[in-house]
């Protein structure tokens, strides 16, 4: 099967236990031979990490999922304005990734700066319709 996860945060640009629970979970769905891809947000890391902790990040290490990190020219304003309106704010490829329906499972956890209530109700037939927009 194959398996999105969309999450804030995501290891090496995370705070602590949210994301190191999706990147097990990831990694537990790799092991049994499923096909994982996670969506996260740089934009809300950098945006509530000290200035020091955010430049000093290492790069992620290998690993069978698939990440797509989601960053805009808009910087802070991006998860400012998604957890201001419950929507999916300077998300486009969010949009385009969970509407091609390429996907079997798509697990939300912790998504209030990715894209909030919003996200939360769609469903695998209006996914990049006009909800997200």
């Amino acid at each position: 099967m194959r398996f999105c996860m969309v999450t804030t945060f995501y290891p090496p640009w995370s705070f602590g236990g949210d994301a190191i629970f999706v990147e097990a979970l990831g990694r537990g769905l790799t092991e049994a031979g499923h096909e994982v891809e996670v969506v996260h947000c740089l934009d809300s890391y950098l945006a509530l990490a000290p200035a020091d902790l955010a430049a000093a990040v290492p790069p992620p290490t290998p690993s069978p999922i698939r990440v797509h990190t989601l960053r805009s020219r808009a910087g802070i304003l991006s998860p400012l304005a998604t957890q201001q309106t419950g929507r999916p704010i300077f998300k486009a490829a969010l949009r385009r990734l969970l509407g091609a329906g390429r996907f079997d499972v798509i697990h939300f956890h912790n998504v209030s700066l990715v894209g909030g209530p919003a996200i939360l109700e769609c469903d695998a037939i209006t996914l990049g319709v006009d909800r997200l927009a």
